[in-house]
């Protein structure tokens, strides 16, 4: 899942892409630089287009989307699908648990009352 599931760290064959097609390879900067390789500030790694170092484990994720607390891991390429999927069973797992508690809930307040 998404707990078990890395990332998507940058490929081992990048590096060597990156220098067999001598791809220009610009500085990190805040703004998009579509098509452009960039080198990381933190790692100093050649890292792809829409990479991002993720602080707390310590790599250049590919399409990092957030660092996810519940996980404890980093939401990139490789398990955005499986984030995706734990946050939409956990909604309907307490849909499911309020309409199945909801009749006992009824009774015990009309009881109450």
């Amino acid at each position: 899942g998404a707990r078990c599931t890395r990332a998507g760290g940058i490929p081992d064959r990048w590096s060597e892409f990156a220098e067999d097609y001598r791809l220009t390879i610009g500085p990190a900067r805040q703004e998009w630089q579509p098509g452009q390789a960039t080198r990381c500030n933190k790692c100093s790694g050649i890292r792809p287009e829409r990479t991002h170092h993720c602080g707390a484990s310590g790599v250049c994720a590919l399409r990092m989307d957030h660092y996810c607390p519940w996980t404890a891991t980093c939401i990139g390429f490789h398990n955005h699908k499986f984030f995706i999927l734990l946050a939409t069973y956990n909604c309907l797992s307490v849909f499911v648990f309020f309409v199945t508690t909801l009749p006992v809930s009824y009774w015990v307040v009309k009881e109450w009352l």
